[in-house]
């Protein structure tokens, strides 16, 4: 049984410690991955943050091959990626435009759109839904993880698909089946899920068809710029006037964006993009979260409260269970 608060007393020690003891304790990790697989490893590299651990791998181990999910970010991301040298570019195994069609668009967060995912379903699947409504388990067991929160629900009543789908088919599967083992260059500093991954798991995790090593988890924000500028490695974000590297169309984690947010940003860093992403049905999506899609748009507020009358009967008899 994880003992969470030992688990986050751990995560905040490593935190703390100054950058070269992190890069130490990264290198021990990378050392362990390498040899675990005989070599059989590689690098998936998108932002600066990968690229932070890309060149600690490199550093120790310098052939290690590099892939980059193309998918539906910035052209200049992947030119950055070719002229890195040993980078092997990897499509999508289904376009974007596809999967917010046929399985839903990603918004607010992977655990939020998922739970919106199984609770539209068609009627089944009840524990799971019993679950998400209400956090308890069929052991009555709180699961807060589990929970959709309240302030998430008007999302039920959206008139377009949700889901979490969109991460595996652009990126998550496609680099699978071109590397079992790879080193990934994600940070629990990032996300409430990333924190709970690397209490469970640590670093170096290989279960299932699970396997991957995280070596700069314990990473903050501040270490990835400073070790970024005493080595010379650019941002590919910065190519972009943005900042930031992903998926264009990403909404996952967009409440948290300041004025102008990325979709704004995108208007005009790539306004065909940006015209693109109103043709699939974004700007509506956008409209719905009572966040802003353009620069002209005027900013409305944010999630605003669905009217009572419409959630009444959907939860009563699963919140009073």
């Amino acid at each position: 049984m994880l003992d969470l608060k030992l688990a986050t007393t751990f995560l905040r020690q490593r935190q703390s410690l100054p950058l070269t003891a992190k890069v130490r304790l990264s290198s021990i990790r990378i050392r362990e991955w390498y040899r675990m697989w005989g070599g059989d490893v590689g690098l998936m590299v998108s932002g600066l943050d990968s690229w932070v651990m890309a060149h600690l791998v490199r550093t120790l181990y310098p052939d290690v091959p590099g892939f980059h999910a193309v998918a539906s970010e910035p052209a200049s991301v992947a030119k950055y990626a070719k002229a890195m040298g040993n980078i092997r570019l990897v499509g999508p195994i289904k376009p974007f435009r596809r999967v917010v069609a046929e399985d839903g668009w990603p918004v607010i967060s992977k655990s939020v759109s998922r739970f919106i995912h199984d609770l539209r379903r068609p009627p089944g699947n009840e524990a799971t839904k019993s679950l998400h409504l209400t956090g308890f388990n069929r052991a009555g067991t709180f699961c807060p993880t589990m929970f959709l929160a309240q302030k998430w629900r008007f999302l039920l009543h959206a008139p377009f698909l949700i889901s979490n789908k969109c991460c595996y088919y652009l990126k998550e599967g496609p680099l699978r089946k071109v590397c079992k083992h790879p080193f990934i260059g994600t940070r629990a500093e990032e996300s409430s899920q990333r924190e709970r991954e690397y209490k469970m798991r640590r670093c170096n995790y290989s279960h299932g068809t699970t396997s991957r090593s995280t070596p700069i988890a314990f990473w903050l924000r501040s270490d990835v710029e400073e070790y970024a500028r005493a080595e010379g490695i650019a941002n590919p974000g910065d190519m972009e006037g943005s900042g930031r590297t992903g998926c264009q169309m990403c909404l996952f984690g967009i409440m948290f964006d300041r004025c102008p947010n990325r979709i704004q940003r995108l208007e005009l860093s790539n306004p065909a993009v940006h015209a693109a992403f109103g043709r699939l049905g974004g700007f509506e999506v956008m409209k719905f979260l009572g966040l802003p899609w353009s620069i002209a748009a005027t900013p409305k507020p944010l999630f605003p409260p669905e009217p009572a009358e419409t959630q009444a009967g959907l939860f009563e008899t699963k919140e009073k269970a």
